[in-house]
């Protein structure tokens, strides 16, 4: 798998190591913006040019050695973010990896040693996060942590600087996400996208393997301190008894939570609870599943902001559980079950919006 930038013929000016560069020449998440916005106010390539653009280097990752089986299911999502003059980026088995922007070559790496004869639901990385520890002294190790989900349930955190586990956030530098999710089937219990930073808090969902059962790992959205790593909130999408677990949460797949920092919101959008395809057997409502939910996330605790588009799906999700057979016409079936899935990519509106 490789990675690559490309430059104008007119040889545009370099990024170099540690400088600032234009106000707006960094992109300091996954979406450049908490909110997810992926806009940049950079105009040195635009419509008139872009068609000279030529490749400035290219770097390989490596990543589909050694070989084995889950190289079939491997892709390269991962969407590469530009911190204090380096290039982070994360590869499907969760090597993180940091280059010179200007050149290509590579600072550091740190591989989180993934067990790749486990099977697991998926393989891929949709990035890293970046965040700055201000209490910590400019040099300090660990100032800059870069964050990063594992496929087998793991948060880490590690110099942004060496690339070093940061030995003081949980144990040895990672938090173990299986704990409290109820885990049924370690490889289908997963974290593909990139945390959420909101403030000093590192937030989190899941991915959850489909079409396995009706009880399957909570869905929970978790937020941890990030120096630390100790638990400061969680949210369960749908909260129920301990024992027996009826109705689990859905999980937010690969959607990334996105957070409005002014705001105290973190944005979280859920897919179905299990059984996948028969909700006939799926107690309740459901809650906040299919959903678009905002959190106040600032805090050490959870609070319900508000549903994108919620009403509608909760309430066709009823009717299939009451009646799952109520449409017999085809095309009506058909159209109404877009519909419902259509929630999950739905756009967001104004936070303070109802």
């Amino acid at each position: 798998m490789k990675t690559g930038v490309a430059r104008h013929r007119a040889r545009l000016a370099p990024i170099a190591r540690g400088s600032t560069g234009p106000a707006d020449s960094t992109w300091p998440s996954y979406g450049n913006d908490p909110g997810g916005g992926r806009y940049s106010t950079l105009a040195q390539i635009n419509r008139s040019n872009v068609a000279q653009l030529q490749v400035a280097w290219t770097h390989r990752t490596g990543a589909l050695q050694p070989e084995t089986p889950l190289n079939k299911k491997a892709a390269f999502e991962a969407t590469p973010i530009l911190v204090e003059g380096k290039l982070f980026l994360s590869t499907p088995f969760n090597q993180v990896i940091a280059l010179d922007p200007g050149t290509g070559a590579k600072l550091w790496e740190h591989d989180v040693k993934l067990d790749r004869a486990r099977t697991t639901s998926e393989v891929t990385s949709r990035g890293v996060s970046a965040w700055r520890d201000t209490m910590s002294a400019p040099g300090a190790a660990c100032r800059l942590r870069i964050f990063m989900g594992t496929l087998d349930a793991r948060l880490v955190a590690l110099d942004g600087e060496t690339g070093t586990p940061c030995g003081g956030f949980g144990v040895n530098g990672q938090v173990d996400l299986t704990r409290g999710v109820d885990l049924r089937d370690l490889g289908q219990y997963q974290v593909t996208s990139a945390p959420a930073i909101a403030g000093d808090l590192v937030i989190v969902g899941s991915s959850i393997g489909d079409n396995r059962a009706v009880d399957v790992e909570r869905g929970i959205v978790r937020a941890f301190d990030a120096r630390s790593g100790a638990l400061r909130w969680s949210w369960d999408p749908i909260p129920g008894p301990a024992t027996p677990r009826r109705a689990p949460a859905p999980a937010t797949r690969g959607r990334r939570c996105r957070s409005i920092a002014e705001r105290g919101l973190v944005f979280v959008p859920t897919g179905s609870p299990s059984p996948d395809h028969y909700g006939g057997v799926r107690k309740g409502d459901n809650r906040w599943a299919n959903s678009v939910v905002a959190l106040q996330g600032g805090h050490r605790r959870a609070r319900l902001g508000i549903s994108g588009r919620a009403p509608r799906p909760l309430g066709l999700r009823r009717r299939l559980a009451a009646d799952p057979l109520a449409w017999k016409d085809r095309h009506t079936r058909r159209s109404r079950s877009r519909r419902r899935w259509a929630v999950c990519s739905c756009s967001i509106g104004s936070p303070g919006r109802r």
